[in-house]
């Protein structure tokens, strides 16, 4: 294929590809271009989500494939709707329209071997952000999966299976639908939370070096002050990464949450040098550099502290507080 040839790419191909040699985009780019290929690629393509997408649609075409080896007829009348054309970047939009309709094509025409197949893995999906088989259909189990056969017409007639099998069609497809509607909504808020999170971490990024700059102009020569603003950029990316190991579970937060969490390491450094400011008023009785240190650590890993020290400070009236006082801070907000 030369590389201003613009006919369709065969979904095999451009699936293998991308699955083959998935790397970092501008590590795949290069192979794709060689390959005669090179703007069937984008950004998204090292997305966890799209790598996800792209491994179910891989599987759908395994599927078809073998459903034709059963039936003698290619569930896929017209495969150009399923290429990708060479011109066109290939990214989450045109992946999952691609996906929907192999889905919906293989729903309307698989035998029962595809449905309970494609069944048993949409029946143990998790909870999360789309709709689920279970959430939409209560947790009792299908008739074509291992168990009891419930949720069956009334009429289904003994030996024949034909309004089983319709019925599980009828809401294969409903469930499908509502995943692809969902998904316009949900990307589309979740990028713009991203881009607000972007947005605002480069104001705040600025506002950081300012509010540093002016500090240092006025003290100058304290090299406690960057050791303070180190350790609470410290705290705050450890904090960060905790919940991310235990709080964060959906896929959409977890794309979302480099974004917010390059501005909360800014601010755990911006809690930092607030609380060695404090150490140098009357209100922290704090003199000792490792404690300061330890004390701007605390306040960037814990925003519940950080706050609870602000407002101590804005009605304390210029009333000294004690390290254990901070200790109890931190353990009473985390409780809270």
């Amino acid at each position: 294929m030369s590389s201003d040839d613009t006919s369709p790419i065969s979904p095999h191909e451009w699936v293998d590809q991308l699955l083959n040699h998935r790397k970092l985009w501008w590590q795949t780019l290069p192979f794709l271009r060689r390959q005669g290929t090179k703007n069937i690629v984008s950004r998204e393509t090292s997305d966890p989500e799209f790598t996800k997408n792209l491994v179910i649609f891989r599987w759908l075409l395994k599927q078809a494939e073998d459903l034709r080896q059963r039936t003698g007829e290619d569930p896929i009348p017209n495969p150009e709707r399923l290429a990708q054309p060479a011109d066109q970047p290939l990214g989450f939009k045109v992946l999952l329209a691609r996906r929907f309709t192999l889905e919906h094509l293989l729903i309307a025409v698989g035998d029962r071997r595809y449905l309970a197949a494609r069944l048993a893995g949409l029946y143990e999906e998790e909870k999360g952000t789309y709709s689920t088989w279970q959430s939409m259909y209560g947790s009792d189990r299908p008739a074509l999966l291992p168990g009891p056969a419930v949720n069956l017409p009334d009429n289904s007639d003994n030996g024949d299976d034909s309004n089983e099998i319709n019925l599980i069609r009828q809401r294969l497809a409903r469930l499908m639908d509502a995943k692809e509607a969902q998904d316009v909504g949900f990307r589309h808020h979740a990028e713009f939370r991203v881009r607000a999170a972007r947005r605002a971490t480069k104001w705040m990024t600025l506002a950081a070096a300012l509010f540093t700059a002016a500090v240092a102009w006025v003290m100058p020569g304290d090299s406690v002050m960057l050791a303070s603003m180190a350790g609470g950029a410290t705290g705050a990316a450890l904090g960060g990464l905790i919940r991310l190991r235990d709080h964060v579970r959906l896929m959409s937060d977890v794309r979302q949450f480099s974004a917010f969490f390059i501005g909360q390491v800014i601010i755990g450094s911006v809690a930092g040098l607030v609380a060695f400011l404090l150490t140098r008023t009357s209100f922290l009785n704090i003199s000792e550099d490792p404690a300061v240190i330890i004390t701007a650590f605390v306040m960037g890993f814990s925003e519940a502290a950080f706050i609870g020290l602000l407002g101590k400070f804005t009605s304390a009236a210029g009333s000294p507080i004690s390290p254990s006082s901070i200790a109890a801070l931190q353990v009473s907000e985390i409780r809270r």
